[in-house]
């Protein structure tokens, strides 16, 4: 079984690096985002591209994503990530991840957020 680099992941989120971000994801990844405008009961769906495409657009208008309190449980991971928006407003999920073949293939990420400027 592949291991996962959990501080790759680190590194290419804290450095806005959707392209090194995109080849630590399996192809059929799919990721789950409950927060308060998509909560459980009606949650976003993000494909690997889409989301790919969020990094990319986020990182290159100037958010800075932090990502602390990583748990490397082999199979499963499990972090938070900080977006750290130019107008002073954050965004924070908690982020539990299925790892197979060393690639993360899944994500539930549940998060908040500061209110719009």
């Amino acid at each position: 079984m592949e291991k996962f680099d959990l501080s790759k992941m680190k590194q290419a989120m804290e450095v806005g690096d959707a392209d090194a971000w995109s080849g630590l994801h399996s192809d059929d990844f799919e990721q789950i985002e409950m927060d308060d405008v998509t909560p459980p009961s009606n949650p976003k769906t993000h494909t690997k591209n889409g989301l790919y495409e969020i990094i990319k657009r986020a990182s290159s208008n100037g958010v800075k994503f932090t990502v602390e309190k990583m748990v490397d449980g082999g199979d499963q991971i499990a972090y938070s990530v900080t977006c750290h928006i130019p107008n002073g407003r954050k965004i924070v999920s908690n982020v539990i991840s299925d790892v197979k073949d060393g690639k993360i293939n899944h994500e539930l990420a549940v998060g908040a957020r500061d209110p719009e400027k």
